[in-house]
């Protein structure tokens, strides 16, 4: 489990004497409120404050920050807050930086996505390293290619995606302007706020650091562009580099909270743009940022959001399992913290690191991606770490939509590849987008591998011909009706909908009525001769071993199962025998 830092509910007096104003300006900056309040998180110590602004949590979910002149003025309100009975948190408005260690200029070398540990890959990355070539280890990628063969048999799910960065240049020539969520709500550049949220023209995101709907706003955005490029780049399109979820319906939801020459921001900004994704659709968050103070209102908000957190560890080096660092240490279960690895299988120095803190580990170190104005940049941190592992649950959720948030983070981490140079400083390994792929591909709880149903399930399964009976079951001994059976062979053939009026218990527009049709009208499956279908009849030996042979025949094939007999079939049995069917077809 994650070490979470408990905020401590303290609340010192301050003593404000009109007879001895100058002893009030010696303890101005050391000033605390003291008030005796129940069940609050309130934060009072004002070393805390590195401003004098105070963050305030409403209980009616409004956030509201109040700048104050000086240290005794906050003070004196943090205590009056510390009492009100409409507040739940008083605490700083913390600040963020991004988790990026070096910026380079452009390379060709996507190591992360395929490495193949050559002496010119070596030699290229070391002019990025000081001129000594770097140690490169064939294979030590996160495994792309079986995913993307994976992908193309998914759902193609629409997949929003919050970056809660920089800011993003959307124009670049290497990002598909399809890519990028929009907001079909609002009129674009009409000066109204169409969809009362608030936010006026915001059609791709929000700047919630320059407070404007330029989402690209300034100079301070070629942080979050690299972010973007990792996920989204374009793929094969004779440019730039690949996007590790271009190949998918992946949509980027732009939310700008960090910038300036630090890239920093604001929690009250970060918490506006989770809520705003929430509002919004998006599915996975990613926050490549970090900050060594324990934050209870940005807890409350990604706990309670639903949404999946993809966290850079932060690039103190440290031992996250002593000196947490936020909001990747955060003991939550819709969280994943990312360390940086380097191209040889070990972390980066920079990287923070934890074995029972840190999540996992992905690619951080010498990676190349989009930058502003069509530029492409090397970067190094934890910050280029997060989007890796933000693209492969972009990639499960697209493939199978119906998984939450919990399970596409189990999935990530039960894949996770274990590599010698990561015992002890992770969780878990590297992310491997193919296993994790596979893993989505057959998600059941109630399969496992080496179990006689498992490959048929799993084919039928990874290519979408046959589903469970929930997102994480199978019920393999369960039976299934003739609907089922029939909606699974026109899967399979790929056949257009055929609505029928031959049958009566059979309702045009149902789930099942179109694939009937085509049954019926291929002479595949007949009724029971007295206008009746039975489609929630449950589906006898004999009548499968019919049906796949008369499909076997309109593809020119004979073809026998060998079941027989009035015994009912269970989903198990099916299945088998359906993918024993494709095998044959496949070996012919």
């Amino acid at each position: 489990m994650k070490k979470v830092l408990a905020v401590s509910l303290i609340f010192i007096a301050v003593f404000l004497c009109a007879a001895a104003p100058m002893a009030a300006t010696e303890t101005e900056n050391n000033a605390t409120a003291s008030k005796e309040v129940q069940n609050k998180a309130v934060i009072s110590d004002l070393t805390e404050y590195n401003n004098t602004d105070m963050l305030v949590l409403h209980k009616n979910g409004d956030i509201e920050v109040k700048p104050y002149n000086n240290n005794l003025e906050l003070a004196a309100n943090i205590a009056k807050a510390g009492v009100d009975e409409d507040v739940e948190i008083v605490q700083p408005d913390y600040d963020y930086k991004s988790s990026s260690i070096t910026n380079d200029p452009n390379s060709k070398y996507q190591w992360g996505l395929y490495n193949d540990g050559s002496a010119a890959l070596s030699s290229y990355l070391g002019k990025y390293d000081g001129g000594k070539p770097v140690e490169v280890c064939e294979g030590l990628d996160i495994n792309i290619i079986p995913a993307w063969k994976i992908s193309q048999w998914g759902q193609n799910a629409q997949t929003i995606v919050a970056i809660i960065d920089t800011g993003v240049d959307i124009s670049h020539t290497d990002f598909n302007p399809d890519s990028f969520w929009v907001n079909s709500e609002e009129i674009p550049q009409n000066g109204i706020d169409d969809d009362n949220n608030g936010y006026i023209d915001d059609i791709n995101g929000w700047n919630f650091y320059d407070d404007r709907a330029n989402i690209a706003y300034g100079t301070d955005n070629p942080h979050g562009t690299h972010v973007a490029g990792t996920i989204v780049a374009k793929s094969n399109n004779g440019e730039g580099v690949a996007g590790v979820a271009s190949v998918t319906d992946v949509k980027l939801m732009v939310l700008k909270t960090l910038g300036g020459n630090n890239q920093t921001g604001k929690t009250s900004n970060i918490v506006r743009a989770i809520r705003y994704a929430k509002n919004k659709g998006a599915v996975i968050c990613n926050l490549s940022m970090g900050t060594e103070v324990y934050d209870e209102l940005l807890y409350k908000e990604i706990k309670e959001s639903g949404m999946l957190f993809v966290i850079s560890a932060g690039n103190g080096g440290a031992n996250c399992d002593e000196v947490p660092a936020y909001p990747g240490c955060f003991d939550l279960e819709n969280i994943i913290s990312v360390a940086n690895l380097k191209p040889d299988g070990t972390l980066n120095d920079q990287s923070n690191y934890g074995a029972s803190s840190i999540e996992i580990a992905a690619p951080g170190t010498f990676i190349l991606s989009t930058g502003e104005k069509g530029k492409y940049i090397m970067m190094s941190g934890t910050s280029m770490a997060a989007p890796f592992v933000t693209a492969v649950a972009a990639l499960i959720h697209s493939y199978n939509p119906e998984l939450s948030a919990t399970e596409i983070r189990s999935i990530i981490l039960e894949t996770a590849r274990p590599l010698p140079g990561l015992e002890g400083k992770v969780m878990t390994g590297m992310v491997d987008a193919g296993a994790a792929m596979d893993r989505a591909s057959m998600p059941f709880v109630d399969i496992t591998a080496g179990e006689t149903y498992y490959p048929a399930v799993s084919y039928l399964f990874k290519h979408r011909y046959m589903i469970g009976t929930s997102a994480t079951e199978f019920s393999p001994n369960q039976t299934l009706t003739r609907a089922t059976v029939i909606t699974i062979l026109g899967r399979i053939a790929g056949a257009e909908e055929q609505d029928t009026d031959t049958y009566k218990d059979v309702e045009n527009g149902s789930w099942y009525s179109g694939y009937v049709g085509w049954a019926n009208n291929n002479g595949i499956v007949l009724g029971y001769g007295d206008g009746n279908f039975g489609p929630y009849d449950k589906v006898k030996a004999y009548q499968l071993n019919l049906i796949i042979s008369r499909y076997a025949a309109t593809l020119g094939k004979e073809y026998s199962t060998g079941l027989e007999g009035e015994g009912f079939l269970t989903r198990g049995e099916t299945a088998k025998a359906i993918y024993d069917f494709l095998m044959t077809l496949e070996m012919d």
